[in-house]
């Protein structure tokens, strides 16, 4: 029976390979490590089996079938019907039924516990189910550590209430490179930190290290994070683990989280650190990479629809070193099982597992005796996490923290009297609800009496649905629990003053990405767009209204926002130059509030037109 109380047969180094040595237990992440001497071991060939997920997003509880059904084979679906609508599909997740899985397929692999290795390519957490970021996200890492994760790279979304929170998780690697926080220090966040765990000690931070080879001090060019993870098996092999996350993460995290920190590209950073590695002698090579792509139409799980041409992941491994033997993919959320050329023109394996834990990558290969990986051994299997079976212990901490949470999460916040559905469009009612519910979190001349508000859609995260999510959720109610898994992360609102030329200016910017950037005004802004025309011409200045009167270009208005979007997040820059800044509540709040206050709710109306025809003035 596997311990799930951590890893306890590998020697985990970072950084300091003279540690081949180390004969067990686990070994502190220090830049400059001491270990001590022993007798070399004989090498033999050693049968390795890689573990790998992505994307968890703190779904430490079986996620809601919205988010938890996949297409996994052929049979019967949930409904155990042959010929139906959900044919092929299953209800999968949850981490006491992830655990059940990783025991289940460490028992197939047959080796020893220490030559097993559960890995991630990061998001573990960020955008968040209640029961985990309510209390910090301090209970899915609490799960992780309880499943031995080894290592994980970083994520955009470890980023999310910045690097001084990404370190206060990262125990495992305090004290080292630019991590000088602890597990306990206060760094402001939201709804507190350095809760008690489901044993009742205080949070001491992950016992697994967070990777980043290609975040680094835009001054010294010193690493944010470790570059890479050691690990050695019961025979003596060493696997060095590296990790990189996007470059997109400048773009998707607040700017004032990343202060300081530049990511680099990720492939000449990897590079580098494959360099780093060879020199101290280890050559079986893994890239956990928060970077991905996608299949083409009719890619399944188990498969490679496309070889992944033409996405950031198919141009990582296109550049990546042959040296690295595998590469660990997530971020984009579209699983694949793939075996791609490297430069040299051998397949090596790139995979992506599902979302959410609702699948792992089973990863197996042989660490010859000169300690590469032969090639020809690998084997890489989609593993979905089905409900059949849940671990025990898993099952108790994560069932302390649901419980925990639901007195907060289950009180009832406002009616609803129809659904209220996210659109990824600039009048989507989820859209423009949220933006009200901002101009109304800071309405008064506090503020500076703002008139507008904005909401870009990349951060709502589900619908209000009338529909009952579960006990003590009637149909009609919005409960707490709801309306934080449509706002998941909890930016401040804040107010700047700007011109009337910068509000269409910024209208312009939402069509020259995708969709999901899209931005919703706050009732009384009218508009009329045309996204065939050519890029800055699209918003008609003639139709630009506020509550009936037209938008004076050299006009000063005091406008809303999440303190992501001011600061340039999702790639807005016309607010971050905005004056006479305020700030308020965070938007998770105010929406509950505007709720609340609005209570019952229905789907509101939005200001904008999509038309090619434009008005004169």
């Amino acid at each position: 029976m596997r311990s799930w109380s951590g890893v306890t047969g590998a020697c985990l180094v970072t950084l300091a390979l003279t540690a081949a040595a180390c004969t067990g237990g686990q070994t502190s992440v220090h830049e400059d490590p001491v270990v001590e001497a022993a007798a070399p071991r004989e090498p033999v060939a050693t049968p390795v089996q890689i573990l790998a997920m992505n994307d968890l997003h703190g779904r430490i509880a079986p996620p809601p079938d919205d988010e938890a059904v996949a297409v996994v084979d052929d049979g019967p679906g949930p409904d155990g019907l042959p010929g139906t609508a959900d044919d092929g599909t299953a209800v999968l997740g949850g981490a006491a039924h992830l655990a059940a899985t990783v025991q289940r397929v460490r028992a197939d692999f047959g080796g020893p516990e220490e030559d097993s290795l559960l890995v991630s390519a990061g998001d573990l957490v960020g955008a968040s189910i209640w029961a985990s970021a309510t209390y910090a996200d301090e209970p899915t890492i609490e799960v992780l550590d309880a499943l031995g994760l080894v290592a994980s790279a970083a994520g955009n979304h470890e980023f999310d209430s910045g690097q001084d929170e990404l370190f206060r998780l990262s125990g495992a690697t305090d004290g080292t490179y630019l991590d000088d926080v602890g597990a306990c220090d206060d760094v402001g966040t939201a709804g507190g930190s350095c809760f008690r765990n489901s044993a009742g000690e205080r949070f001491a931070g992950a016992g697994f290290p967070y990777l980043a080879a290609n975040v680094v001090d835009r001054d010294s060019g010193r690493p944010a994070l470790p570059p890479y993870e050691v690990v050695t098996t019961s025979t003596g092999a060493r696997i060095g683990f590296i990790g990189v996350v996007t470059t997109d993460t400048e773009l998707f995290v607040r700017p004032s989280g990343l202060t300081g920190l530049e990511v680099e590209e990720p492939v000449a950073a990897a590079n580098r650190y494959v360099s780093e590695l060879q020199e101290r002698g280890v050559e079986a090579i893994v890239l956990l990479a928060h970077e991905g792509g996608r299949q083409r139409p009719g890619g399944r799980l188990d498969s490679c629809a496309g070889d992944l041409a033409g996405s950031p992941m198919g141009e990582l491994n296109a550049g990546l070193s042959p040296a690295v033997d595998a590469v660990v993919g997530g971020h984009t959320h579209s699983p694949y099982t793939c075996l791609l050329p490297d430069p040299a023109g051998q397949l090596r394996p790139v995979t992506q597992a599902l979302t959410s834990g609702r699948s792992l990558t089973d990863l197996r290969f042989v660490v010859r005796s000169d300690g590469d990986v032969d090639r020809s051994s690998v084997t890489v299997t989609a593993v979905p996490v089905t409900r059949e079976a849940e671990d025990e212990r898993i099952a108790g901490v994560v069932d302390h923290w649901v419980q925990r949470a639901a007195a907060r999460g289950d009180r009832p916040v406002a009616t609803l009297v129809e659904d209220v559905r996210e659109e990824r469009a600039p009048d989507g009612p989820l859209g423009v609800l949220v933006a009200d519910a901002l101009l109304a979190a800071v309405r008064g001349p506090e503020f500076g009496d703002p008139v507008l508000a904005f909401m870009n859609h990349g951060m709502l995260r589900s619908d209000l649905l009338r529909e009952s999510s579960g006990p003590g959720d009637p149909d009609g109610a919005v409960t707490q629990r709801e309306v934080f898994r449509v706002m998941p992360m909890r930016f401040p609102v804040e107010v700047v003053t700007v011109s009337g030329a910068d509000i269409r200016a910024t209208l312009e910017q939402q069509f020259t990405g995708a969709p999901a950037l899209r931005l919703s005004t706050s009732q009384g802004l009218s508009y009329r767009y045309d996204p065939a025309r050519p890029a800055g011409d699209r918003v008609d200045p003639c139709s630009l209204t506020l509550d009936g009167a037209r938008i004076d270009p050299a006009g000063s208005y005091r406008v809303a926002m999440t303190a992501y979007l001011r600061e340039g997040g999702d790639g807005y820059t016309f607010f971050a130059d905005g004056t006479d800044l305020a700030s308020h509540t965070t938007g998770t709040d105010a929406l509950a509030a505007h709720l609340a206050a609005a209570s019952p709710v229905n789907a509101p109306a939005g200001g904008a037109l999509p038309t090619a025809e434009r008005l004169s003035c």
